[in-house]
């Protein structure tokens, strides 16, 4: 919901009706919205510093490190492309 429109127009109650749940369940789980935010970022970060590890680890010449910005901007487009056909 936080891709597909503005922060301050998603609340709590949205975001349970959408997961099918209670709010009661959403806090159990998180004291605010804010804190499902900085979950959903920082989870997001360690994906890409993963990602971004794999793909130095496998550059093995100098040659191939122009792959890694290549393969992660495709990653960002099937991301993309992912996100437009499920919404």
């Amino acid at each position: 919901m936080f891709s597909l429109q503005p922060w301050d127009f998603v609340t709590v109650a949205d975001i349970v009706e959408r997961a099918g749940m209670t709010p009661a369940a959403f806090y159990y789980h998180f004291s605010s919205r804010e804190q499902l935010l900085e979950e959903i970022v920082e989870g997001f970060a360690e994906e890409w510093v993963a990602m971004i590890d794999r793909l130095l680890a496998a550059a093995d010449t100098p040659e191939s490190l122009w792959d890694v910005p290549i393969a992660l901007l495709d990653d960002v487009e099937q991301h993309e492309q992912g996100r437009r056909s499920s919404s």
